[in-house]
């Protein structure tokens, strides 16, 4: 195999290696923004937040940045926005 073959497939597999990582990490966003979504209508509120379940408190910490927005601002917000803001702000999770 020539050296520009080689380069070819470790682009290739980091480019998988990435894309399959983010998978992971917006699979369990998801899972985070569904429990969040405690009336199952799309969107997470202020109005959510008093009933959020399965996290624990150190976890929760590192969601208080968009909880206050929330709160503040009295919006709601969609998973898409959800996982950007989490990502934009590097608090990529893995719970």
């Amino acid at each position: 195999m020539n050296k520009e073959k080689e380069i070819n497939i470790i682009k290739i597999n980091k480019k998988e290696y990435l894309e399959h990582t983010l998978n992971m990490i917006l699979e369990r966003y998801k899972k985070i923004f569904d429990s969040l979504d405690s009336d199952n209508d799309g969107f997470i509120s202020s109005k959510n937040i008093s009933k959020i379940l399965d996290l624990d408190n150190d976890k929760l910490k590192n969601f208080t940045p968009i909880f206050e927005k929330l709160k503040q601002s009295n919006i709601q917000m969609n998973f898409q926005d959800f996982s950007q803001k989490l990502i934009v702000k590097k608090l990529i999770i893995l719970i």
